[in-house]
C-alpha cells in the first residue's frame, strides 16, 4: 500500500476531515444513547448502555460486510 498520498496535503486534509467527523459522530451517539436510556424504566436503566455500546460495533461491521458483499468486492467477509 502506498502511503505516500497521505503525506500530501490533501491527504493530510481528508485525513483530519475524517477524524474530525468520527469525533463528532462519537459524540453524537454518546448522547442519543444517554436520551434513549432515560426513557428506559429504573429496573433496565443500568445495564443499556453497556448493552448499546457493545452492540454498536458489531452492527456496524455487519453493515459494512453486507455493503462490501453487494459491491461484489472478493473479501466481503460474512458476519452471523
Amino acid at each position: 500500500m502506498d502511503f505516500a498520498a497521505l503525506l500530501t496535503t490533501e491527504g493530510l486534509l481528508a485525513l483530519l476531515t475524517l477524524t474530525a467527523m468520527e469525533t463528532v459522530l462519537g459524540i453524537d451517539n454518546v448522547v442519543f444513547i444517554s436520551v434513549l436510556c432515560d426513557r428506559l424504566p429504573e429496573a433496565r436503566r443500568a445495564a443499556a448502555p453497556s448493552t448499546s455500546s457493545s452492540g454498536a460495533p458489531c452492527s456496524t461491521s455487519q453493515f459494512r460486510s453486507s455493503r462490501r458483499a453487494s459491491a461484489g468486492s472478493p473479501t466481503a467477509s460474512r458476519c452471523g
